[in-house]
Formats: structure tokens, sequence, C-alpha cells
């Protein structure tokens, strides 16, 4: 608005009347941010650097992880916490992160089990999970995918 000739006490108050009537709210964009990363696939860890490198607090930030935890059960995909002095610990199975890899990768599994794996792997470690839970989470979606094309 500055950009536009408005002065800063006119922004301040607009700022200030938007907070007060829930149009502009840091904890509900950190925790929607954080739950569609997470149903992408992203880790805790990097979706919690994503949000303070948009500017949202560490409380703010571990909290939106707090609740897109409980609200998955209490999985985010990585065994150890999130951050330096976070209490947010998560947990090393996420059935929706499991189903995400075998729908993604699923054909890939069939097709050529090592190469799909290798993938699916590669794609799990490029949103921040650890080595080993990429490997579990991949496992476990090699099992499924394999188990429903018996069916």
């Amino acid at each position: 608005m500055r950009r536009y000739g408005y002065d800063d006490a006119l922004i301040e108050e607009l700022v200030a009347w938007l907070e007060q009537h829930g149009f502009l709210d840091q904890t509900r964009y950190a925790v929607s941010v954080a739950r569609g990363r997470v149903a992408g696939g992203w880790s805790g860890r990097q979706v919690r650097a994503e949000l303070l490198s948009k500017g949202v607090t560490v409380e703010e930030a571990d909290e939106a992880l707090a609740r897109v935890r409980d609200e998955r059960s209490g999985c985010l995909g990585l065994v150890d916490s999130v951050g330096e002095g976070s209490d947010v610990l998560e947990c090393d199975e996420d059935p929706q992160l499991v189903a995400l890899v075998a729908r993604r990768f699923g054909r890939a599994f069939t097709d050529d089990q090592v190469a799909g794996e290798r993938r699916a792997v590669s794609f799990l470690v490029r949103r921040g999970h650890d080595w080993s839970t990429a490997r579990r989470v991949v496992g476990q979606a090699v099992s499924l995918t394999l188990y429903e094309g018996q069916g």
C-alpha cells in the first residue's frame, strides 16, 4: 500500500482492523501451509524451515506442526524432533505418507521394483525425510502395492 501512496497510519489501522476481525491470522496461515506440505509428502523438519523462512515465529511453526501431527494421528514421518529446543516429536509411521508413496509410485514398483524404490526414496529425501525413514516408508508402500496387486 505504501507503493500506492497510502500513509503508514492508515496502513497500520487497516492491519489492526484485519487482525481484529480474523482476516489476518498467522497461526491459521501456518497450519494451512503445514497441512498442505505434509499432505504433499514433506517432512516436519522441511515444513518448519519453510514456515520460518516465511516469517512465522518458532512458536507458531511448532504449534502448526503439532496441530497437523494431531490431525494425522500423531505422525509426520520423522523419528527425531522438529528442531532445536522443540518438544514436537514425530513418529516413524505415517499411513498417509505410505499411501501417498504407494499411489504415486505404485506402477513403478510393479514395473521395475528396484528403480521404483530408488525414485520413491529420492522423492522423500528431497522433501526433507531422512534416509532411514524414506527406506522404511518405501518398504511399506511396496508391500502395500504388491499386496493390493495380488487381490
